[in-house]
């Protein structure tokens, strides 16, 4: 098939439509494009240049639709444009068209120096020019309203009420509610006995003050419902629970927590600090339910250290003490309904606990305190030790009962219906006698520097509680009862020729308890009446066996005659 001929534009000669150049001018022949049957477009330079030109006009035209390139004449005004004098930019908008960064001029407060759409002022953003414009972009720390709102940018622009930001999906959710201890004080370094007996923190002046006081706040996105705030120290108090209705977002109340402590606080001894343990349950306005913890730890003093804040001598006091009720068994049977029984009954308290061999020691740490099962059971005591025991063990009989504090000492007293009975209780083992003798006179010279703490009016006042229990289960205790028979009988002297009168007091000392222990009396022999002699008898009984001893009086005369005789003894 004949190939194609076409006609050479120079020389106008047919020639083969696949030559580049005609053979009969030699000239270069320039290809064409059909664009139809009946149309032919020539490739020379200046229809390249022509529709290169075009081309280039369309994709300006679709950057411009699209707002990526300003065109002077689009009718928007550019940074660029303000600063080549566009008449996109009226002076109004452009001021002098010039934007001028060396005299203060910016685009945060001149039109200037405006930003394009897709950009905002970095006035104020880290690390950016505050005079430049900066491209938007999400996570940058700052909502730009151009392009960012909470649907698209919630890292930048946040959330609406109820709602908060996940970070790693730059999404809002739905936000629950969380309640958290945002302010919080505590009594701290208070004793175990304190904690146990003065619930309510009472002072000498009578304030309370709570032991812990919170504040609970909702810092969650949503109102939290049906709060159940529950609170303990440890295994040492009793749970307990306070309830609130709801707490808006960040609303907060205050909770005053006041512990009910249990028998086992008394077994903190040494120093140590422990853990409050805060629990919250609650549900959000979808009913979803909720359970959070939080801590606070405190430093709790062993149960025998004074700290000096809210301990009480009362609070030492324990006539309920299985050990204290066994030791006034042991000691006797009292009448307290008189002011003579009331002293008898404080006597013979007395005279047991001298029996008991226990002893004064000098404590050098002048904040320890011992319950007074603790000096039962180790036989020693420093001052106040022994005042707290012998008040003890007058409350036990019902006798009410002081601790009387002056500079540097502590003594103990006791009361009856119309007087008090100072006793200076560090000299268990000497007579009663002595020993009230003694504390009168103490009592009297410290006059106005005396500090007088009455026992039931202090357990009253304070609200104190006392234990049953200190940990001690069991002690053994000596039980002396005292038997007395007297004989009476003249007898004759052959060798001196007289009559020899005698009187004899059989005493026999039983112990029926399950220790040693020691009984004094003060023997008294009757005659016609009268006091005829005196005898202190001291005897040392060992556990369920017994003593006897024998107290004699004589006199001689020449002749016989009546006479009443008698022997008694305290």
């Amino acid at each position: 098939m004949p190939s194609e001929k076409v006609i050479c534009p120079n020389c106008h000669k047919k020639i083969p439509r696949e030559d580049n150049f005609c053979s009969y001018c030699g000239k270069k022949i320039h290809k064409k494009i059909k664009l139809h049957k009946n149309i032919e477009i020539s490739l020379s330079p200046k229809n390249i240049t022509l529709l290169a030109s075009g081309i280039i006009l369309i994709i300006v035209i679709i950057l411009w639709l699209a707002g990526l390139v300003p065109i002077c004449g689009d009718m928007i005004c550019s940074a660029k444009e303000c600063s080549t004098g566009c008449a996109d930019c009226n002076p109004d908008k452009c001021k002098d068209n010039i934007c001028q960064p060396l005299i203060s001029e910016n685009c945060d407060n001149s039109d200037d120096c405006g930003c394009d759409v897709h950009e905002t002022c970095a006035i104020g953003r880290i690390n950016t020019n505050d005079k430049e414009c900066y491209v938007m972009t999400c996570s940058d720390g700052y909502c730009d309203n151009k392009k960012e709102d909470t649907t698209n940018c919630c890292l930048d622009c946040g959330c609406v009420s109820g709602y908060t930001c996940n970070i790693e999906k730059n999404e809002c959710q739905f936000g629950p509610p969380r309640l958290v201890i945002s302010n919080f004080s505590i009594v701290d370094e208070l004793s175990a006995s304190t904690l146990y007996s003065n619930k309510y923190l009472i002072n000498d002046e009578g304030e309370s003050v709570p032991f812990l006081n919170f504040s609970i706040e909702n810092i969650g996105a949503n109102i939290a419902k049906n709060i159940i705030v529950k609170i303990k120290l440890g295994y040492f108090t009793e749970e307990e629970s306070i309830n609130f209705e709801n707490l808006e977002q960040n609303q907060y109340d205050i909770i005053e927590w006041y512990p009910t402590a249990k028998a086992n606080m008394l077994s903190i001894k040494e120093t140590k600090e422990y853990l409050i343990t805060v629990t919250f349950n609650f549900e959000d306005e979808r009913g979803e339910k909720y359970e959070s913890t939080e801590t606070i730890p405190v430093e709790i003093l062993g149960r025998n250290n004074w700290d000096y804040k809210y301990s009480s001598w009362a609070q030492f006091v324990t006539p309920q003490d299985k050990i204290i009720r066994d030791a006034v068994s042991s000691a006797g049977s009292f009448s307290t309904q008189s002011s003579e029984g009331i002293i008898y009954a404080a006597g013979e308290m007395w005279d047991f606990l001298g029996n008991l061999d226990i002893g004064y020691i000098s404590d050098p740490n002048k904040e320890y305190v011992q319950y007074p099962a603790e000096v039962l059971n180790t036989k020693k005591g420093d001052c106040d030790d022994l005042a707290i025991l012998y008040a003890t063990m007058l409350e036990s009989v019902g006798i009410e009962s002081a601790v009387i504090e002056i500079p540097g000492h502590l003594f103990a007293a006791y009361y009856d219906e119309t007087h008090i009975y100072p006793v200076e209780t560090t000299m268990i083992g000497d007579s009663f006698e002595d020993a009230g003798n003694y504390a009168i006179d103490e009592y009297n010279y410290h006059e106005d520097d005396r500090f007088v703490v009455n026992i039931q009016q202090e357990w009253e006042y304070k609200n104190i509680n006392t234990p049953a229990s200190v940990g001690i289960s069991n002690l053994d205790f000596p039980n002396i009862d005292v038997d007395i028979a007297t004989s009476g009988q003249w007898k004759y002297d052959n060798e001196w020729d007289y009559w020899e009168l005698k009187i004899n007091c059989e005493i026999n000392f039983v112990n029926t308890g399950n220790a040693e222990g020691n009984k004094c009396i003060t023997v008294y022999i009757y005659k016609d009446g009268n006091i005829v002699k005196t005898e202190n008898v001291c005897e040392t009984i060992a556990a369920n066996d017994n003593e006897e001893i024998r107290v004699r009086y004589s006199e001689n005369s020449y002749d016989t005659y009546e006479f009443n005789y008698n022997c008694k003894y305290i």
